[in-house]
């Protein structure tokens, strides 16, 4: 069950669920002309370009949590979460427009992504409050990823180098998210907006293994794996905010 504390705004009745619809298909648009942009190399422009589809995302939250009853919690850690998000795209993208400070942005983009994961986790954990035993076993699995993401290293001929312990500690934290929502799902009554939230956490991970190969691997920095690393991450982000939605 949901926390109590569910949102109560005299603007919500006026606000459709179709507007967080709205401008996630905006959003996604945007991000075309971005990949575009993005597979010739990084720029001020394509940064900016990135920057407003990740405002889309913010906006999509913003009518999702008007257009439904959510908990307060929720909605607060989602949006917070998203704001890390935005914040990450932009520390990120800057590492190959400034190689002088490559690591820097590198490691800022990182923990400010890892700072996301933790407000995701702590809205599932304070609007549904799942039992111990099951948020143990989250942790868990997510310590078992991580673990595996240290020893995945040669054979998936990735270098880590020196980002090797954020690499870890953010895989934690990453897996975190998803698994604490499929434990939400499977626990404290199938609730969609956890089974969204966690399929976007999924999709969200699979983005991060792929732009782990074009980070740390050889030849992994192909049109494809920028496409595919884009589609994955907003569509992660997109089905988070949306989650509020269901």
């Amino acid at each position: 069950m949901q926390d109590a504390s569910l949102i109560s705004l005299p603007l919500a009745q006026f606000v459709s669920p179709w507007t967080a619809v709205f401008t996630t298909v905006l959003g996604l648009l945007a991000l075309i002309p971005y990949i575009y942009m993005r597979c010739k190399g990084a720029s001020p422009k394509a940064l900016l370009l990135k920057t407003t589809v990740s405002v889309f995302f913010l906006l999509t939250c913003t009518g999702a949590s008007l257009a439904g009853s959510n908990s307060l919690f929720l909605c607060a850690g989602i949006m917070m979460g998203l704001v890390f998000g935005l914040l990450g795209d932009i520390y990120l993208d800057q590492k190959d427009m400034y190689p002088a400070h490559h690591d820097t942005y590198v490691f800022t983009g990182f923990t400010v992504f890892l700072i996301g994961h933790l407000f995701y986790s702590a809205g599932l954990l304070t609007a549904y409050k799942p039992a111990l035993q099951w948020i143990g076993l989250a942790a868990g699995l997510s310590l078992l990823v991580s673990v595996a993401t240290a020893f995945a290293e040669k054979p998936l001929k990735m270098n880590f180098g020196k980002f090797k312990t954020i690499t870890i500690v953010y895989g934690f934290f990453l897996s975190m998210t998803m698994n604490l929502a499929f434990v939400v799902y499977f626990t404290c009554g199938k609730p969609r907006q956890a089974l969204v939230m966690a399929l976007g956490a999924l999709a969200f991970w699979l983005s991060d293994l792929v732009l782990s190969g074009t980070y740390f691997g050889e030849g992994k920095n192909r049109p494809v794996d920028i496409i595919s690393n884009y589609v994955l991450y907003y569509g992660a982000q997109f089905a988070i905010a949306l989650s509020l939605v269901f």
